[in-house]
């Protein structure tokens, strides 16, 4: 017997532990998925997490699950790792830290939903003929809580009464989560010479078919704003079999499609230098951090640009970090110049719409690369899902946010660097003015402005660990707060 291991979506305290599900046959369930399980002795519906699996429990007349709600896993075994690390480290329930790990409103809620049913109606009580003439009047559905509220009453009693005689129907609805953007695209169903011999058109329909033959396929909305109708007549073409209608999913990116592609710039002696001394850390796989100095206009984006390009022609990919939402979009432009439509933005500036698609662009391998604040390492497990099974496990973050780094570098393993002023006036001070009160918090220094030399200087304290430490205290801290 197939048994997953499932964590229930719930802030609870006392039901944040692992709970025994039977894997019904006709279910392909896997680790990182969502499911739907009965729950408490009501059997409720909740959303579970599977986090694994066992062939053996030491619970007797387990529940099945109910059905899959992922046709994908959503989260890694990386980030299954990483949540049981902040449950941990950080005292919050284990669903909470999935939360962090995916966009928000990814999870919804089920709802019960009160149908009428045909029968016969004598002999109510006066409970029973209220819910009844109320649903009858209201259209024969309504929402369980409500229905019972509309009714003044406090029991469930006389509703569960009329279901055991069949005079209604209970049944669960999933509501709320974020979806794919779902419009209408209207195509057409026969040839374009077929379409052109089509008689009897009016007007309206005649400039939809001229639209369809010329463009192949358009949006709904598109159609009737260029060819100035209604959705009336595109329906009648469907139904004269000229068209077809189906739903796509829109893309939202918060990425202007007006960018154009530029060709990487010839760096100078001292941005060379800076990139063939990271381009090795890549090659050899080191895990380390990397302050990169120079005077503002000395090209150290251009040395992330071509750090990123290499990283991707060796066949992984890059998290680029910004200590601020406010500079994130001049950063994702320069990224957009260079590598077009293989850039993602992720951070809490976008809407809800689109930090979900850029978070699944990520999940399905379409990009290479990752912009945004410090809500964007969470795409290193988002990718790690199934698009990037094949990539290196080595997920390279550059950073341009000091803070950020370390607290990259807790996440997930690879090549950071910094651009950070804090850290760059305490390294200058300590290698110029040889000031042995402010140690320097890199391992390695790389200059691209002529004047300083590429230097290397270890810290006398781990930064890593102290940052890490206040990164706990802050999450925890706040969780009390809330």
């Amino acid at each position: 017997m197939n048994i997953a291991e499932v964590i229930i979506n719930t802030e609870v305290r006392s039901l944040d532990r692992v709970y025994h599900y039977v894997v019904p046959e006709n279910i392909e369930a896997a680790v990182g998925m969502r499911v739907s399980v009965p729950f408490g002795f009501g059997n409720r519906t909740e959303i579970g997490y599977i986090v694994g699996f066992t062939e053996s429990s030491p619970f007797e007349n387990l529940k099945a699950i109910k059905k899959l709600i992922d046709k994908e896993p959503i989260i890694s075994e990386k980030g299954i790792e990483l949540a049981r690390y902040l449950r941990r480290t950080c005292l919050c329930p284990m669903s909470e830290a999935f939360k962090l790990l995916l966009p928000p409103r990814v999870n919804f809620k089920f709802e019960k939903i009160v149908s009428l049913c045909d029968g016969d109606a004598d002999g109510l009580t006066l409970s029973q003929k209220k819910i009844y003439d109320t649903l009858k009047a209201i259209g024969g559905t309504a929402e369980y809580k409500k229905l019972l509220e509309s009714c003044g009453l406090k029991s469930s009693a006389a509703l569960t009464a009329l279901k055991n005689k069949g005079l209604v129907s209970v049944t669960e609805k999933a509501v709320g989560g974020n979806k794919e953007k779902i419009r209408k695209r209207v195509s057409l169903a026969v040839s374009k010479e077929e379409a052109a011999q089509a008689e009897g058109l009016g007007k309206a329909m005649q400039k939809v078919l001229d639209l369809l033959m010329e463009y192949d396929s358009m949006l709904l909305s598109e159609l009737i704003d260029f060819a100035n109708c209604s959705a009336t007549s595109v329906k009648a073409l469907e139904s004269r079999g000229l068209v077809i209608t189906e739903d796509v999913a829109v893309l939202r990116s918060p990425i202007k499609a007006d960018i154009k592609e530029k060709e990487s710039l010839p760096p100078t002696d001292e941005q060379k230098n800076a990139i063939d001394t990271l381009k090795k850390a890549i090659d050899f796989g080191e895990k380390s951090e990397y302050l990169l100095f120079g005077v503002t206009g000395s090209g150290k984006t251009e040395v992330f640009l071509q750090a990123v390009d290499y990283c991707i022609s060796r066949g992984k990919n890059a998290i680029v970090l910004v200590p601020e939402i406010s500079l994130t979009p001049q950063m994702t432009r320069r990224f957009a110049e260079r590598f077009g439509g293989k850039v993602a933005v992720l951070h809490s500036g976008l809407s809800l719409g689109e930090r979900y698609d850029e978070w699944n662009r990520i999940r399905h391998g379409e990009v290479n690369v990752a912009v945004g604040a410090r809500s964007a390492i969470s795409a290193s497990t988002a990718a790690s899902c199934c698009a990037m099974r094949s990539r290196s496990a080595a997920v390279p973050i550059m950073s341009a946010a000091a803070s950020s780094v370390v607290a990259a570098e807790a996440v997930a393993a690879g090549i950071c660097i910094s651009t950070s002023s804090a850290f760059c006036s305490c390294s200058i001070r300590a290698d110029t003015a040889s000031d042995s009160s402010s140690a320097g918090t890199c391992e390695r220094v790389i200059s691209t402005t002529p004047i300083f030399c590429s230097v290397r200087r270890k810290s006398s304290a781990s930064p890593l660990k102290s940052t890490k430490l206040y990164l706990v205290i802050s999450v925890t801290i706040f969780r009390l707060l809330c």
